[in-house]
């Protein structure tokens, strides 16, 4: 129980030290090519999800060409989401690419468990912890969080209509 307790403690202070990292990044926009962009993702989710035995289904409905953000904070953003998705999925993820008024939404949906409503409240804080992601220390929707905003945007969370989770990200555009 002392081994695991100071693992815990030591995953604790580099979650403290990664988190002041977050904050601390700069953000370096410029134009992004949203189609090149969408089918470079595309690409590499379904390779991830085939290794996982699970499928992707893509769908951009978006009609604008280019967008101004910081492409390397947009990646990490949806590799982390897609990265929940593929634990958390019994077989399909869903990615649909939207717009809603000056905004590009990125849509990640899973055919899982979906949120507990403890979850939907409280799963971009940072260190929640519940007994479904194994006593992580639950940063990973916080980070998300943090840098949406830092792109203009937020972080949306709810559960499918059925059965499975949609972590939406937010930009402008």
């Amino acid at each position: 129980n002392m081994t695991q307790a100071a693992e815990r403690l030591e995953r604790y202070v580099e979650c403290v030290k990664d988190i002041q990292k977050i904050e601390d990044i700069e953000i370096r926009n410029g134009k992004i090519d949203l189609k090149k962009f969408i089918s470079n993702i595309s690409k590499d989710f379904k390779i991830l999800a085939e290794q996982y035995g699970k499928q992707v289904e893509i769908w951009d409905l978006s009609e604008t060409k280019q967008i101004v953000s910081d492409e390397e904070m947009l990646s990490k953003i949806l590799e982390n989401i897609f990265d929940n998705a593929l634990r958390f999925a019994a077989e399909k993820i869903e990615i649909e690419v939207t717009e809603e008024k000056n905004n590009i939404l990125f849509s990640v949906q899973d055919d899982g468990n979906g949120f507990t409503e403890d979850e939907l409240k409280a799963a971009t804080s940072f260190y929640y912890s519940s007994p479904i992601n194994g006593g992580s220390f639950g940063i990973g929707l916080s980070i998300c969080k943090i840098l949406c905003g830092k792109l203009g945007g937020s972080l949306r969370l709810k559960n499918r209509p059925g059965s499975g989770a949609a972590v939406t990200m937010v930009i402008e555009k």
